[in-house]
């Protein structure tokens, strides 16, 4: 009997340490941005984004000439949606895809990411000046 009661107060412990483990990592993670409501949302698409290897278009990259091509460009966020803590969404990983990050809450309340991506023929980020767009 003492055995086992034993047993049960080292498996508690372990579960109450494992707890703290998660209830620091989420104040961790809150202190990104303090205030921001959507701080969950933004810390699953940083970690998504970490994943991502960046090649944006630039103005010396070679262009194909189409007679017809399909092209996106992203804006920046908007002083506006910034004074509201606004997560930006949509990323730009190389030139001809764009990924949404689509923020869902299942019926049991638990928040998780819907990443889409989309293909076009050339995809700009917020950076592209004018020039670059329409060369």
């Amino acid at each position: 009997m003492v055995k086992e009661v034993e047993r049960l107060k080292k498996n508690r412990e372990d579960r109450r340490a494992k707890q703290a483990e998660v209830l620091e990592e989420k104040v961790q993670q809150k202190n990104v941005d303090p205030g921001n409501p959507n701080w969950e949302f933004l810390c699953m698409i940083q970690e998504y984004q970490d994943t991502l290897q960046f090649n944006p278009l630039k103005d010396g990259d070679a262009f194909n000439d189409h007679q017809i091509s399909v092209c996106v460009r992203k804006r920046p966020l908007s002083s506006k949606e910034i004074k509201k803590k606004e997560v930006d969404v949509i990323c730009t990983p190389n030139q001809n895809q764009v990924i949404v990050h689509e923020p869902k809450t299942k019926v049991d309340l638990t928040k998780y990411l819907d990443n889409q991506q989309f293909r076009f023929d050339y995809a700009f980020d917020e950076t592209a000046t004018n020039e670059l767009v329409y060369k």
